[in-house]
């Protein structure tokens, strides 16, 4: 065998040992991106849950904080609507005492000036009737 044949075959070996080199490669690349195809799926899956979760909690908290917020509202009007009652009784009450006395003032007066006024009325009138 030649010097020339020699070569040849040296580089048909490496020829084929690269071809396997690069088959084996590419197999491993191919295992790899398989495996981290499959945990990015799951990694994203679980953090899905995670959201799905979280978001339900939080649905469920603001839920409960708007029953509170609407409950305490609604105790916060009826007292607000029963104070406004009783101060509408109140003044009612006190606006039918001022009236009455008022009236009464005012009937003694009337009662006052119509005396007053037949006092002022000479004897004379009285008799010439």
């Amino acid at each position: 065998m030649d010097n020339r044949q020699h070569c040849m075959h040296v580089l048909m070996d490496n020829r084929q040992h690269c071809m396997h080199v690069l088959m084996d490669n590419r197999q491993h690349c191919m295992h790899a991106l398989m495996d981290n195809r499959q945990h990015c799926m799951h990694a994203l899956m679980d953090n899905r849950q995670h959201c799905m979760h979280a978001l339900m909690d939080n649905r469920q908290h603001c839920m409960h904080a708007l029953m509170d917020n609407r409950q305490h509202c609604m105790h916060v009007l009826m007292d607000n609507r029963q104070h406004c009652m009783h101060v509408l009784m109140d003044n009612r009450q006190q606006c039918m005492h001022v009236l009455m006395d008022n009236r009464q003032h005012c009937m003694h007066a009337l009662m006052d000036n119509r005396q007053h006024c037949i006092l002022k009325i000479p004897d004379e009138y009285f008799t010439l009737r």
